[in-house]
C-alpha cells in the first residue's frame, strides 16, 4: 500500500496558493460579493438581496481532486478561466487499455473513446497512518473513499475549522457515490475478502465512514442518483440545513474508473463522444466524456 503526503500539510499548501490567488484579484472583495471569473473577463456577482436569510446557506470550505493532476479550487478556477482540457489516455495503472481500447469501431467488450478526465494522482495512493487505518483495513478501502477522506480534511482546513473542532458536532454528511468498482478487484480470487471487504466498498459505507472518522453526530447518508449524484447529495445537505436537521454539513461526491466495464457499457449504447470530449450546444455534439473527481463542500 502506497502511502503519500498527508492532507493537512497538502491542504495548508492549498490554503497558501488560495491566499496569494486572492491578493493577486483586483476585484475588491465584500461580504455579499463574489469575483466569477470567465476567459478574458471578470465581474462581481452581488447577492440576491430579496432572498430571506432562513433560505441562504454559504458555502465556507471546499477541497477537491479532478482530471490532470487539479488539487485545489485555485487550479479547478484557473482551469475554468483558461478553458483548458484535462481529458488524457487511460493511466497505465487502471487496465490495460491496448486489450480493450478500439477506436472508431463499436465492437462487443470493446470501448471506443480515447480519453476522459483521469485523475493523475494514483487512486490507491493513501495516508492510512494520519486518519490510524491498518494496513489490512486500508487495503479494502474502496479508493473513492480515502480520497474523500482526504478532501474532507482539506474543505475542513480551507474554512478555517481544525477538524477536532468539530468533532461531537450536529454535522451531517451526504455523499453522491453511483459506482464502486473496487469491490469487483478484491473478490478476485475469493479468497482476498476478509471482514472489512463489505464495510469498505459498499458505496452506501461512503457516508457512514466519514461520519465515524470525524466523530460526526448529524444525518448520515449516500446518495445514489447516476450523474447528479453529488449535485442531489448538495441539495439535500442545504435542505437539511434549512430545516434545523444539522448545524453544518458535509457534502460532495465521488467518481473513480478503476475498471473498463462501465465505460464499455456506455459505448455499446453509443453515449460517448469518440475523442473523448464534450461538445455541449455544439453542432458537432457526439456523445459525453466520462470524468473522475472528488469534492468536499463544508456549509
Amino acid at each position: 500500500m502506497a502511502e503519500s503526503e498527508g492532507p493537512r500539510s497538502r491542504a495548508m499548501s492549498i490554503r497558501k496558493r488560495l491566499s496569494t490567488f486572492h491578493r493577486k484579484s483586483k476585484v475588491a472583495s465584500s461580504k455579499n460579493a463574489i469575483l466569477k471569473q470567465g476567459r478574458g473577463t471578470s465581474q462581481v456577482v452581488t447577492d440576491d438581496p430579496t432572498m430571506p436569510i432562513e433560505e441562504k446557506v454559504a458555502v465556507i470550505g471546499i477541497g477537491c481532486r479532478y482530471a490532470d493532476g487539479i488539487d485545489s479550487v485555485y487550479d479547478f478556477w484557473d482551469m475554468l478561466a483558461r478553458g483548458l482540457d484535462c481529458t488524457t489516455p487511460p493511466p497505465p495503472e487502471r487496465f490495460d487499455a491496448s486489450h480493450y481500447l478500439y477506436p472508431g469501431n463499436k465492437l462487443p467488450g470493446k470501448m471506443y473513446n480515447l480519453t476522459a478526465g483521469y485523475l493523475k494522482q494514483h487512486p490507491e495512493h493513501f495516508d492510512r497512518q494520519f486518519f490510524k487505518i491498518s494496513p489490512e483495513e486500508a487495503s479494502h478501502l474502496d479508493p473513492q473513499v480515502r480520497l474523500l477522506l482526504e478532501v474532507v480534511w482539506e474543505s475542513l482546513e480551507d474554512a478555517g475549522m481544525p477538524p477536532p473542532t468539530i468533532r461531537g458536532s450536529n454535522t451531517g454528511v451526504y455523499v453522491g457515490v453511483t459506482a464502486s468498482e473496487y469491490g469487483v478487484l478484491l473478490s478476485m480470487p475469493n479468497s482476498n475478502i476478509n471482514q472489512y471487504t463489505n464495510s469498505g466498498t459498499n458505496s452506501c459505507m461512503s457516508s457512514n465512514r466519514i461520519s465515524y472518522e470525524y466523530d460526526l453526530r448529524g444525518p448520515s447518508f449516500t446518495v445514489d442518483t447516476a450523474c447528479s449524484s453529488s449535485l442531489y447529495a448538495i441539495h439535500l445537505a442545504c435542505e437539511a440545513i434549512k430545516r434545523g436537521q444539522c448545524e453544518m454539513a458535509i457534502a460532495g461526491g465521488a467518481n473513480i474508473s478503476l475498471l473498463p466495464v462501465t465505460s464499455i457499457g456506455f459505448c455499446q449504447a453509443g453515449m460517448l463522444a469518440p475523442d473523448g470530449k464534450c461538445k455541449s450546444f455544439d453542432q458537432r455534439a457526439d456523445g459525453y466524456a466520462r470524468g473522475e473527481g472528488v469534492v468536499s463542500s463544508h456549509s
